[in-house]
């Protein structure tokens, strides 16, 4: 019992060092991934965002292996980061295209998600929008290309995710810890939105339930 104790807490401790390894990332050097993988300036009317849209993906494949090979821990987590905000941006436009968050005149409810929320939204989370093409693609609820699991192969392939997976379970643990950050600087970003407190349970607890999808996966 107490060796289960002591493997447990060693679980915990490793765990918290991984996920303040990810913050310190995403402070300093995840932006600068960013741009140097999908080659991209950054929009004006994105104030300030990086907008990531669809095309040459050969190119962007080929860095995100290169990478992969001179740091495979760092490029590990950029691959996880990424995932997580793509996962996100599928799921936060899934939600704003619902029915029932639409008036009886069939335009978009003001109280609920919309597209001005959705790019605050971003804005304060520092997340990079990715587009519609690829929400069209790869939606959960109103596409044919779904994003488990199918889709999900798909997306890791094209952008050369995950290639310095390592050769035991220590790549799932560090995932965890990835979608740990990522969890809590969604759900702060989103509790300080003006939406429904409905819609807010229903945002995190598909970004949870997402993930959870994801870490079946692999």
């Amino acid at each position: 019992m107490n060796y289960q104790n002591n493997n447990q807490r060693s679980n915990n401790n490793c765990g918290l060092v991984l996920e303040d390894f990810v913050q310190y990332y995403l402070r300093g050097d995840y932006d600068q991934d960013l741009h140097y993988i999908f080659e991209t300036e950054y929009e004006p009317h994105c104030n300030g965002r990086l907008w990531l849209n669809s095309g040459h993906w050969d190119e962007i494949k080929q860095k995100n292996c290169e990478c992969a090979q001179a740091d495979p821990i760092r490029n590990f987590v950029f691959s996880g980061v990424f995932l997580y905000q793509l996962m996100t941006h599928l799921l936060l436009w899934d939600e704003m295209t619902q029915k029932d968050f639409e008036s009886p005149n069939g335009e978009a409810n003001p109280r609920y998600l919309n597209y001005e929320k959705y790019v605050s939204l971003l804005e304060h989370l520092g997340w990079p929008g990715f587009g519609l093409d690829i929400w069209k693609e790869f939606s959960n609820q109103f596409s044919h290309k779904k994003l488990f699991f199918e889709g999900l192969e798909e997306i890791l392939d094209r952008y050369g995710l995950m290639t310095s997976r390592f050769g035991n379970d220590t790549y799932r643990f560090i995932l965890v810890c990835i979608f740990n950050v990522m969890y809590g600087l969604l759900q702060e970003g989103v509790q300080q939105m003006d939406i429904p407190a409905s819609q807010k349970r229903s945002i995190l607890a598909t970004a949870k339930d997402h993930s959870e999808r994801i870490l079946e996966y692999f």
